[in-house]
Parts: C-alpha cells; structure tokens; sequence
C-alpha cells in the first residue's frame, strides 16, 4: 500500500462496528483497505472483500480470487469457517499480511461497517431517495443541482440495494459536502434497515406505486416500506413526497422536519 493512503476505518474501528473477529494471528501490520468489494471481480489492490451467501452463490469461493486480485481484509461468516476451520486457519497462515475477520452474518457486517463509516462525517447533508419509480431520475436531476454550490457523492448507478447502499456510502470521502443516495427494495423491512445506514436527515419518497407488490401484497405495506426512510429526519430535516399522491396524509403523520 501506498504510505499515503489511508483506510477507510482502522481495525479497531471495523472490529467494533461488525463484532468480528481475526481469524489467525497475522502479522503486526496496521489494516488498510481504501475500497469495498463483494464482487471478486471488483476486488483491487487494498479492497475489503466482503463475500455474500446468495440463493445459488457462495461468495466464498472467490476468496482466493480476492487475494489474488490485491484484497487487503476479507470477512468470513462464522458458520461458513466452523464448517472448514483448517482450510481458513491455513488461508491465514499463507497470508500473513491479510487481515481475515471472522464476522456473524457476511451482509450484516457490510452494513455494520458502512454505518460506521458513515458516522465518520458527520457535518455531511445526507439525502436519501425512494419510491416505486423515478429514484435514478431524481437523483441525478437533484445531484446536478446540488453540483453547482456542494461538492457531492451519489449512488454510482442502480448500487441503491440492502448491499448496494453500504458499497455506495464507501465512496463518501474528506472533501465531500453533500450525498445524494438511492435505496430500492425487494423485501419486507428493507427500507428501514439501509436507512439505518445512510440515516438521512433529507429524504424524498418519489411515488408509491404498485412495483414488488408481489412482495408485500398490499400498495398500503409499500407505503408503509417507503415511509421507513423518514425515520432519521430530525427537526431541522425535510421530508418530500407529492401532495397528490394517494398516501401523502400517510405519509406525512408522526414525521419530523
């Protein structure tokens, strides 16, 4: 690593966000990782490849990819090393400059570790977008607005998800002002648990719509999903959605700001 790069949070400040662990005793080399990856094939020279359990995937395969690849620090869920205790505790022992933190729930810990990051800049103004459509619209429409008096980060693309949220706050950095970030769902509860993240004290929900209605049934859950992103709006915070839309009452009841 380069001597002037800095990492995005210390050991000390990862261990205690994510309640990990390091597997092996490592060398006495201080952590560094300056990116976040859960893609092997995103992974770069000091990333912090964070490995997912998917429905068909199990990220951990990539481990070795990762290193290859430049991975500074990996994140092993705890179930996923008690089944292979050796073959993770050999890993550790041929790589003693990586950092492999053992850690309950691979996805959780993402987030965990975001949160805490985030806190790392607390003067930021923190916008976050939902809605059934129009988020990747609005943001950009409002990022380039706020681009001509803050210094902004947004969500690069559709990164908006209960994993992509927490890769897009890792972009945030010193010099920024403002940050602009999307959230999607696809679940029940999803909203609640990335705003817990971001904990944005501007929010705008765009529209309540019929989109993953499959999921949660009724247009009044959605609204209720979409809702959980005012949860962080303070006294001196907004909170946006249309006036005309059919559960603007709803979704103006109990909200601060």
């Amino acid at each position: 690593m380069g001597g002037e790069e800095k990492s995005l949070l210390t050991f000390e400040e990862l261990i205690r966000a994510v309640f990990g662990n390091r597997i092996g005793s490592g060398a006495s080399n201080a952590l560094c990782f300056t990116s976040v990856a859960t893609d092997s094939r995103n992974v770069k020279k000091g990333s912090l490849f964070i490995p997912l359990i998917g429905q068909n995937q199990d990220g951990h395969k990539f481990i070795p990819q990762a290193l290859a690849a430049g991975a500074s620090a990996v994140f092993v869920t705890k179930s996923v090393y008690e089944s292979s205790p050796r073959e993770f505790d050999s890993l550790a022992e041929k790589n003693p400059g990586i950092f492999f933190i053992a850690v309950e729930n691979n996805l959780r810990a993402l987030q965990d570790a975001a949160r805490a990051y985030v806190e790392k800049f607390p003067s930021l103004i923190k916008i976050g977008i939902t809605g059934s459509s129009g988020k990747t619209t609005t943001k950009e429409i409002l990022s380039s607005i706020l681009a001509q008096k803050f210094r902004i980060v947004s969500t690069v693309g559709n990164l908006n998800s209960e994993s992509g949220l927490p890769l897009s706050v890792f972009e945030i950095r010193e010099g920024h002002e403002a940050g602009v970030f999307e959230m999607g769902m696809n679940r029940e509860n999803e909203i609640a648990e990335i705003a817990s993240v971001l904990r944005p004290n501007f929010a705008i929900v765009t529209n309540v719509g019929t989109a993953h209605i499959g999921i949660l049934k009724t247009r009044e859950k959605i609204a209720a999903e979409k809702k959980n992103i005012f949860s962080y709006v303070t006294e001196n915070g907004i909170a946006l959605f249309p006036e005309d839309d059919d559960f603007a009452e709803f979704l103006a009841e109990g909200v601060r700001g």
